[in-house]
Order: C-alpha cells, then structure tokens, then sequence
C-alpha cells in the first residue's frame, strides 16, 4: 500500500470495513462482542500530520465513544513513533492505557478502537487481508508482510512458553 493509491485504499475500507467489524464481532463469545468503534488511517512517522481518516463504525456505547476516538488516534501516532514495530500491540502499556490495535502496512497505519484490543488487531488484519485488494491495487499486498504483522500482534498476545533449558 503506497501513499500513491490513497484514493483507492480509502475506498475499499469505506467499503469493507463494516463487514469486517461485523465478521470480527460475531465471531467473539458473547460477553465480548461490542456494537461498534473508531477506525483510522494515518500516515507513517515520514509523511507527518494528523491521520488521513477516522471513521465510526457501527455504534460505539455513548459512554464509551470518546475514548474509542481517542485510543484509535493515540495507537496510530504510538506505533508511527515505534518505526521498529509492526504493531501497536508491540509497545502497548496498560498503566499508562496504551493498547494493542494498530498495524503498519508500507506508508500507512491503520488502528481501530472498540473490540477487546487483540481483536482490533485482528479486524485489521482481516481488513488487510491480500485478496480483499486484489484487483484494487496495482502492486499486491505482500503476504509475507501480513505473516510478519500477524506473527508480531501473536508473540504479544500468545507468546511462546518459555524453553526449560
């Protein structure tokens, strides 16, 4: 995803991403699910500004919308500063409310508020999923991209048990 195709990747997610949400939540147990969150788009740490795009989707608990718009920017600008990180998952801090749910994806970063936060990563993931854009895009996503991001978000969330050696 190169900053070049802007128009065509912002269209395909106001296309996809109610769908994805939907797929995502419905596959969570029941006292997990949620009925909605932020999304956005940001650039990485080179391009600068603030981000591109943030959506709502679905419908965030009243309670709970302010800080899902927040947490979305803050997870976006947190990984555009960690240029090592594929994921926001990666410098996440809970006393310091600083959650997993953003990813970086060539010049962009694209984080969502409003699932239990292993699975904003993976509503995003899903998003980005290499046959979702083919067709859209002129160069592929990279699937070796997308298993390093995964393999980045799981070593967080699911780390290896620790060898007795």
């Amino acid at each position: 995803m190169r900053m070049s195709h802007l128009v065509m990747i912002m269209n395909n997610i106001l296309h996809d991403i109610e769908k994805v949400f939907k797929w995502v939540n419905d596959e969570l147990p029941l006292d997990q699910r949620r009925p909605g969150g932020y999304f956005c788009l940001s650039v990485n740490q080179r391009w600068g500004g603030p981000p591109l795009l943030v959506l709502r989707v679905g419908e965030p608990p009243e309670g709970k919308r302010v800080n899902f718009f927040e947490f979305c920017q803050e997870k976006a600008a947190r990984l555009g500063a960690h240029p090592e990180h594929f994921t926001a998952s990666q410098s996440r801090d809970e006393t310091a409310k600083q959650y997993g749910g953003a990813v970086r994806l060539d010049d962009f970063i694209l984080s969502f508020s409003g699932l239990p936060e292993e699975y904003d990563e993976e509503l995003l993931l899903m998003l980005l999923e290499p046959n979702r854009w083919l067709g859209f895009l002129p160069d592929p996503i990279d699937p070796e991209q997308i298993a390093a991001i995964r393999q980045a978000s799981q070593e967080v969330y699911h780390p290896a048990p620790a060898s007795s050696e």
